[in-house]
């Protein structure tokens, strides 16, 4: 929405990611709604073409790589904003049990997937790492229930950042957490601990310590704000009207490298928080 210029901060075959101050933009040609991608109805050689570190400038109406000689008109582009939640219906255990089904059958299709294996008890699992991150997600949301904030801070310090990628899986499961609780917030029940706070600590931290794109993702989810396939499933969970299909469950499986199975689990640990 304002004037500025930044660098490319990286060039994969499905787009290119744009970082301007504290923002990243993902260009891409795929045709999913997200408040982090600009979605393009062509892209010819643009790709191939950029490299990271290359600069451009957005104007009001387009965003012009200089050294590259292409200029993205954004002039009259349609701009999706994500939708109200759908409304609340399912109790939290109703909808614990839903998710228990989603995550089901997504462990039928891959049981290794990512943080899946949070699902199983921490003295079934062999790898440190692992075990590490399952008491770090179970102290978590016991420190949710007793509304204990630095008991929440120190376990999610440990999650902030764990894993790699672009947006590390410790890093989408909060995000998921976050997301839910906001979402659950905006269909119209009541804060329960001071959500706003703790979050807005562990967004300043994750602008410290982990991957911009994993800060952005971070940062709005205190609006309810999300790419759209999770935003479907919280309204899956939420109402018995909203169906999730086994074409949307294999895109939640195959979101990023494991990031979709990821954010799900956080939703997941935000649902068991209530109980």
């Amino acid at each position: 929405m304002k004037k500025t210029s930044g660098r490319v901060a990286g060039v994969t075959s499905k787009g290119a990611f744009l970082r301007a101050d504290d923002r990243i933009l993902f260009l891409t040609a795929a045709d999913y709604r997200s408040p982090f991608n600009l979605t393009l109805e062509s892209v010819d050689h643009l790709f191939s073409a950029l490299q990271p570190g290359d600069g451009f400038d957005i104007t009001e109406n387009s965003i012009l790589f200089n050294g590259r000689g292409f200029n993205l008109l954004t002039s009259g582009a349609e701009v999706w904003q994500p939708s109200q939640p759908a409304r609340l219906v399912f109790s939290v255990e109703e909808q614990r049990e839903r998710a228990g089904l989603l995550i089901n059958e997504i462990k039928r299709i891959d049981d290794d997937k990512g943080f899946l294996f949070l699902t199983r008890p921490s003295n079934a699992l062999t790898i440190d790492h692992q075990r590490g991150i399952h008491q770090a997600a179970t102290r978590l949301l016991l420190a949710f229930r007793i509304k204990d904030q630095d008991a929440f801070m120190s376990s999610a310090q440990k999650l902030l950042g764990a894993g790699g990628g672009l947006t590390p899986s410790g890093d989408d499961f909060l995000t998921g957490f976050f997301l839910y609780h906001f979402r659950r917030i905006q269909a119209g029940t009541g804060e329960p601990v001071n959500l706003s706070e703790w979050w807005a600590e562990l967004t300043r931290l994750a602008f410290e310590k982990t991957t911009t794109i994993s800060a952005n993702r971070l940062e709005y989810a205190a609006r309810g704000w999300s790419e759209d396939l999770f935003l479907r499933v919280i309204d899956h969970l939420f109402n018995p009207g909203v169906n999730f299909s086994g074409e949307l469950t294999r895109l939640l499986l195959n979101f990023g490298h494991s990031s979709g199975v990821d954010t799900l689990m956080g939703i997941s640990f935000a649902l068991d928080s209530l109980l």
